[in-house]
């Protein structure tokens, strides 16, 4: 009788071991599933942004005038150049945060550091930043800044270079 006990306690515990490396792997299937849906969804977010700029010649026109030279748009224009800014910074602090707590690869947030810090660096868009800061996460607040701060470093740098 011992034996059979034995031999039933053993049978239990395998089953145990058995699923529990089950529910690692699918549990690790479903983490990775996840990332990836929200790391297609926050690209999303931004490359419909750029869509609409595409698609509608108007309103790319005003958003690059606003970038680029924002003196020139009348107040009702540097209200809807605000808000498509806003959006823009939006959807790359969501990359950010998603990126901070692992949701996004490294390599994707290179290119997403390189387009903010030269949005920033604009007339149009260190007007804005200079004056909305607050309404941003402000760890996304200090990796623009930091964003700034070295694509300026790298210009001086190539600036210096090319004086040699």
């Amino acid at each position: 009788m011992d034996s059979i006990a034995v031999i039933a306690e053993s049978v239990g515990a395998l089953a145990v071991v058995v699923s529990m490396l089950y529910l690692a792997i699918q549990v690790r299937e479903n983490s990775r599933f996840a990332r990836a849906s929200i790391y297609q969804s926050t690209t999303e977010m931004m490359s419909s942004f750029v869509k609409l700029l595409g698609q509608d010649k108007g309103l790319s026109q005003l958003y690059f005038t606003g970038l680029m030279r924002p003196e020139e748009l009348a107040e009702d224009e540097r209200r809807q150049f605000n808000s498509l800014f806003a959006y823009s910074l939006a959807a790359q602090e969501n990359l950010f945060i998603q990126h901070k707590y692992g949701f996004t690869p490294d390599m994707s947030q290179d290119r997403w550091e390189f387009l903010l810090g030269g949005q920033l660096q604009t007339r149009g868009g260190a007007l804005f930043w200079s004056t909305n800061q607050r309404q941003f996460n402000p760890d996304f607040v200090a990796y623009a800044n930091a964003a700034i701060a070295a694509q300026k470093a790298e210009r001086a740098a190539t600036k210096t270079v090319g004086n040699n």
